[in-house]
């Protein structure tokens, strides 16, 4: 018998803080969605009007431009 992978399937429950539980892909259930890692830095200081950092954060307020008649 082969190795057996093990993937990280992502979770609503608050059992699993961090979002996600480990599961051989084996014995994945057919709704089972496997959990993916952002690869996002972060922002060092004020990253400006309009941007989100936070994902949980409420959304950004809108960046307001002036436009010409």
């Amino acid at each position: 018998m082969g190795e057996r992978e093990l993937v990280k399937v992502k979770s609503d429950s608050p059992a699993h803080p961090n979002g996600y539980y480990t599961q051989f892909r084996d014995c994945m259930k057919p709704g089972d969605v496997e959990y993916i890692e952002s690869n996002i830095g972060e922002i060092d200081g004020d990253p400006g009007e309009g941007i989100q950092v936070d994902p949980g954060d409420p959304p950004a307020a809108p960046i307001k431009t002036k436009k010409r008649k």
